[in-house]
């Protein structure tokens, strides 16, 4: 067609009225004419931001009328257009933005548009969990949105079609869109372009995970603290920002005005403060404030102190071959040295190829179901140090395979004792790792104990059991530890998962990704920070090595006070 042709049809309002009486007359007019009908589709096809302002409808049960036309704000206009430049150059964007400014349907219109008019372009969307994505007849899901655009456009228009869990394709081109749980973005496939809602609260390895899937990736997220690779993502530069703050709203920002700490106000926005609990969730909803967003249960300035004084690459990598006996006990452990082992040494090992026995090891550990999901993990450190000098992460082992595994790696760490000292969590997984460890002849454990008492007595059930107030007040002396440099840190994974602990709203603490999960999910859960809680905990009850005595020359004066006091022992018959 051509472009004056395309004149021919008049601008859509702007007003809501006049344009839902715009588009009934366009409808009516096309219904009875088909050259008229592939005049607007050239027109929709080459002009995205007419084809939204005249054919999408959105759902809203907060307003007055629903469907109700989805009229473009002029930021909603520069968001709509730099995508579509985005997907066809191939490009990352990061949205961050304010609750309720449209990003998820303008992301979603924008794929419904290419699905529409581009023959052969895959889409993917995804979010956090399954049921985000797709669940029938739920709006708030993403591809009940995707639906909603489709079966909105007029009869002429929308194309044949169809919809099963998770896809929905267009049968005239071949182009499709389909849902996907952040866990399984990975093994989509490739696409022309990736949206990655709530970003902030997916499972780390999004990143990595879809690089290779398509050259465009779409980040969408209010900010959820600065632990999570949203928030990295933005702090790297590595996506195009587009910042969706509240301001930008023509109904938002009504009356608003710039208070005296730079911070903007509104009518609007005051109420919506009233409505909310918390400082954290207006910072995350409202204002886009990552670092109050999070309510970090650790201080910023002290992990930061210690990612630019203590964090360091191992000294060492590899992983223990252990010969065993017929009752699974070692027999013989030897390092192997590995590349890219799982067990990481931040110690050198003495002539005989062992930690220096000098000094004792305490070993922490955080267990883990073992089927992928999180890791495993060993913590171990020089009690008399106070350093981590190791650290041990799987995702593999059951349970009881980790078990025997830490019990060569406390043989290993032997020091001047002979064993190390090994405590655990005892929750979920860590029952059945406790049993099989004890099963080995282990016994130089951690009892649990009454964490409350001023006196705290031992009992004999082994491992230290979490619950709310005894998982506060052992993080708690682990974060008192870290900013008092008693304990030394040189893990960059483990500090990465520290920025990552948050209050969470209904209580506890834990990964800011787990803050949607069931306090069960949440036990089967294993990572570093608890390990490295733990193994604090341990190696105050770890005494120390002593140290070496001195060899005396008998001939010194040293030597003959010594003889000395030996002989007057002697004299009044104290054992010398």
């Amino acid at each position: 067609m051509e472009t004056g042709k395309l004149q021919l049809i008049p601008t859509p309002p702007t007003d809501r009225d006049d344009n839902i009486r715009w588009r009934t007359e366009l409808i009516e007019h096309a219904a009875t004419s088909g050259d008229f009908q592939n005049l607007v589709m050239t027109m929709c096809r080459e002009d995205i931001c007419g084809w939204f302002d005249g054919f999408v409808w959105t759902y809203d049960p907060r307003q007055d009328i629903s469907p109700r036309p989805m009229i473009l704000y002029p930021y909603q206009r520069d968001v709509v257009l730099d995508l579509q430049a985005a997907i066809r150059g191939g490009e990352d964007r990061l949205i961050e933005k304010s609750r309720d400014m449209g990003a998820t349907w303008l992301v979603i219109g924008v794929f419904v548009h290419f699905w529409t008019f581009i023959a052969d372009t895959p889409f993917l969307i995804s979010s956090r969990v399954e049921d985000l994505v797709d669940r029938r007849g739920d709006p708030d899901c993403l591809m009940w949105k995707a639906d909603y655009l489709v079966e909105g456009l007029p009869a002429w228009m929308r194309p044949a079609y169809s919809r099963t869990f998770m896809h929905l394709s267009n049968r005239a081109n071949g182009s499709v869109i389909d849902g996907a749980a952040a866990n399984q973005v990975g093994r989509g496939g490739r696409r022309k372009a990736i949206m990655l809602d709530e970003a902030a609260q997916m499972v780390r390895g999004i990143d990595a995970s879809t690089a290779d899937c398509t050259p465009c990736r779409i980040f969408v997220s209010t900010p959820h603290g600065v632990g999570n690779e949203f928030a990295e993502i933005r702090r790297a530069g590595t996506a195009t920002v587009i910042t969706l703050h509240w301001t930008k709203h023509p109904v938002k920002a009504a009356g608003k005005r710039r208070l005296p700490d730079g911070k903007w106000t509104s009518p609007w926005y005051e109420y919506e403060c009233s409505r909310r609990a918390s400082p954290r969730d207006i910072a995350q909803e409202l204002d886009i404030d990552y670092l109050a967003s999070g309510d970090m249960f650790f201080d910023l300035n002290v992990l930061s102190r210690i990612q630019s004084d203590d964090v360091r690459p191992p000294a060492l990598r590899g992983n223990l071959r252990v010969e065993r006996d017929g009752q699974r006990r070692p027999k013989k452990i030897e390092f192997a040295e590995q590349p890219n082992g799982p067990l990481r040494l931040w110690l050198h090992l003495d002539d005989e190829h062992r930690p220096p026995v000098v000094h004792n090891y305490a070993v922490g550990c955080d267990v883990s179901n073992g089927l992928g999901a999180s890791n495993s993990v060993a913590s171990i450190v020089d009690v008399h140090t106070g350093e981590k000098v190791g650290e041990y992460a799987t995702a593999e082992r059951a349970p009881e395979d980790f078990a025997e595994f830490v019990d060569a790696l406390g043989r290993w760490f032997g020091g001047q004792i002979g064993r190390a000292y090994v405590a655990w969590e005892a929750n979920g997984p860590g029952l059945v790792f406790g049993k099989r460890l004890l099963g080995l002849g282990y016994g130089y454990v951690h009892w649990q104990q009454q964490e409350e008492s001023q006196s705290p007595k031992r009992s004999r059930i082994p491992g230290w059991h979490s619950n709310r107030n005894s998982k506060e007040l052992i993080l708690g002396e682990y974060r008192a530890a870290l900013a008092k440099r008693e304990f030394v840190n040189h893990s960059a994974e483990a500090i990465r998962e520290a920025t990552e602990y948050i209050y969470y709203p209904s209580g506890g603490i834990g990964p800011s990704q787990l803050v949607e999960e069931t306090g069960a999910a949440r036990q089967t859960h294993g990572d570093r920070v608890i390990a490295d809680a733990v193994v604090n905990r341990a190696r105050v009850e770890q005494p120390k090595a002593r140290p070496p005595e001195k060899v005396v020359s008998p001939w010194s004066f040293a030597g003959r006070r010594q003889e000395y006091e030996r002989k007057r022992k002697r004299e009044r018959g104290v054992r010398a």
